[in-house]
């Protein structure tokens, strides 16, 4: 019999979570620009409302199957060489397997700004368009974000154009305390969703169906 362990089972929940959170927060807006499309509308045809409404949850369940087999597919990859441009923290090597590390910024946006180039886009976009760039690029699997002592941490997926784009940005944004370098006692599975995730949607943040992150024990005492 196989025993438990506590830490890789809470590592993988935080990990789910915080995919989830990405996916509800990327539903959200899309479901906030179809109600865009229709409130000026002199005539809205319902059949076609809830077609496009249809449309995108089965994008989102198409890409939340995806995040599941890029999980998957992550956890067992075996003798790979990572080549991190910022070390690792102590504190998030539960995600080891996530891809290279690439640092802590202050928001999805300062992310977005790096890697947009990604996706064929330029400099001048608004903070809300930065934002879904990098939603966009974590659900692909290209990145993946973490929120830890309040800052956003980025892993890139070896070998893509995002993790290429993060390597050779010499400028991270900000730079996490030297605690966040130390075993941690509590790894929170993501902070407030206003405080990354939905950064930037037109809507009030109390309103987003978004449960509440978990607080989860990632490293032994």
């Amino acid at each position: 019999m196989i025993d438990f362990d506590p830490v890789r089972h809470a590592a993988l929940v935080a990990e789910l979570d915080r995919d989830e959170i990405v996916l509800a927060a990327a539903l959200s807006h899309e479901l906030h620009q179809v109600a865009d499309s229709v409130k000026h509308a002199r005539h809205v045809s319902l059949e076609e409302l809830w077609l496009r409404v249809h449309d995108v949850v089965a994008a989102s369940r198409a890409a939340s199957g995806t995040l599941s087999t890029v999980r998957v597919m992550a956890r067992g990859e075996r003798g790979i060489a990572y080549d991190d441009s910022v070390p690792l923290p102590e504190a998030l090597r539960a995600f080891r397997h996530r891809g290279n590390y690439h640092g802590a910024y202050a928001s999805m946006a300062d992310i977005g700004n790096v890697v947009r180039s990604a996706l064929g886009l330029v400099r001048g976009l608004p903070r809300a368009s930065r934002i879904n760039v990098t939603r966009e690029l974590h659900i692909r699997g290209d990145l993946w974000t973490y929120v830890h002592e309040k800052l956003v941490h980025v892993f890139g997926r070896p070998g893509s154009a995002a993790d290429r784009l993060l390597a050779s940005n010499r400028r991270p944004a900000v730079e996490p305390s030297p605690r966040a370098n130390r075993p941690s006692l509590t790894l929170v599975a993501s902070a407030r969703p206003g405080d990354d995730a939905l950064d930037g949607l037109n809507v009030p943040k109390s309103d987003v169906p978004i449960r509440c992150p978990r607080s989860i024990s990632l490293v032994p005492t």
